[in-house]
């Protein structure tokens, strides 16, 4: 995808003038099409998907939330972005939560700052167009894992279902059920003590137990080694802390709150090492190398030292993400946590708040 050959779909109500959501995209250097019928947006992106399909919350018969999901089905590939009013936030964010939409963008009327949102996020998609990752790992459907526990997990939130009910598919995996309790029961969360996953999932909120059963799922179904699993938990441990710290720095600093959609991004930032641990032994091996002979040096550092910018875990983390439904903030903390200066301008405060967060924990584990 390049800027000039950037497509969009935007899904407009019929009954509503949505000029200002209309001017912005139309404005952008893009190939757009405008609907206001949602047959025929579907027919549209089923035929020929666009990189980006836009539309508005409140929508004739229906509404965006379920217009999202029939273009997930159709192509999971797109960026499906939801422009609502702040009355509707609540169901919106939700949506994003779960994996329908990949971000928000509350409508002000304001067109500028609406275009240069949605400038923000191609930009973002076109930076992730690492050629060589692309071909290594073509979609997350190609990777050798079975995701059971977090398919269920997922399948059930968007189900609606109730939190005993999400509960009980966590409970009936022993190892991660003590992985989540141990997470609830760390600094990172203080007061929580407890032996119930459905508490600890009503202490911590939706967002971190699902980052720690995709943790935990992809780890379980990787067949690593002793000295791999030994990476694993520290690459757990670093993140906690990493979290951990994120929410206290954020408690300083004023255009920085913690929500539902950034909560947890700390957990997930380093999911490309895990991914890296694995489907890049040779890159990971001679990174590993390196820091058993410079062991003050972080492994962002050694990363570069050892020439393996090529493919930085930081973009393999954010791929996967990405494939995987994660929302813009998860995507945007993994791929830019060690470059926090080019994140999106909505984003940039959070992104810095980690990148501040986890060099924070690097220094605490002795790192330089």
């Amino acid at each position: 995808m390049t800027l000039n050959k950037t497509s969009i779909l935007l899904m407009c109500d019929k009954n509503h003038n949505c000029d200002a959501l209309k001017k912005a995209i139309t404005e952008l250097p893009y190939d757009v099409i405008i609907c206001d019928s949602r047959t025929e947006a579907e027919i549209l992106q089923a035929e020929s998907p666009r990189d980006i399909v836009i539309t508005e919350y409140s929508l004739e018969d229906t509404n965006g939330v379920d217009f999202l999901k029939s273009t997930l089905k159709l192509h999971s590939g797109s960026a499906r972005i939801i422009v609502g009013e702040a009355s509707n936030e609540e169901h919106i964010v939700k949506a994003v939560i779960k994996g329908i939409a990949c971000a928000y963008l509350e409508n002000t009327g304001d067109s500028s700052l609406i275009r240069k949102k949605i400038a923000d996020i191609v930009r973002i998609r076109q930076s992730m167009n690492n050629q060589k990752l692309i071909e290594l790992l073509p979609g997350t459907t190609d990777l050798p894992i079975n995701m059971i526990v977090y398919e269920q997990l997922m399948e059930a939130i968007n189900d609606e279902k109730s939190v005993p009910e999400l509960a009980k598919i966590i409970s009936k995996d022993v190892t991660l059920t003590a992985k989540v309790l141990q997470v609830a029961n760390s600094a990172f969360y203080g007061n929580f003590s407890g032996t119930s996953v459905e508490k600890a999932m009503l202490y911590m909120g939706l967002n971190p137990i699902k980052d720690i059963v995709l943790l935990h799922s992809l780890a379980t179904n990787l067949n690593m080694n002793a000295s791999q699993n030994h990476e694993l938990e520290e690459i757990v441990k670093h993140s906690i802390e990493t979290n951990y710290y994120m929410h206290a720095i954020s408690k300083k600093v004023p255009n920085c709150p913690i929500s539902a959609l950034n909560n947890s991004i700390g957990i997930i930032h380093d999911i490309g090492k895990l991914v890296q641990l694995v489907f890049f032994p040779m890159e990971y091996s001679t990174i590993d190398e390196y820091r058993d002979e410079n062991q003050s040096a972080d492994y962002y550092t050694c990363e570069l030292a050892t020439g393996n910018s090529a493919v930085k875990h930081s973009e393999i983390g954010a791929y996967f993400l990405r494939c995987w439904n994660f929302n813009q903030y998860s995507v945007e903390a993994a791929l830019f946590h060690h470059e926090p200066e080019l994140a999106s301008e909505e984003m940039k405060p959070c992104v810095e708040a980690l990148f501040l967060a986890n060099t924070i924990a690097d220094i605490r584990d002795g790192y330089d």
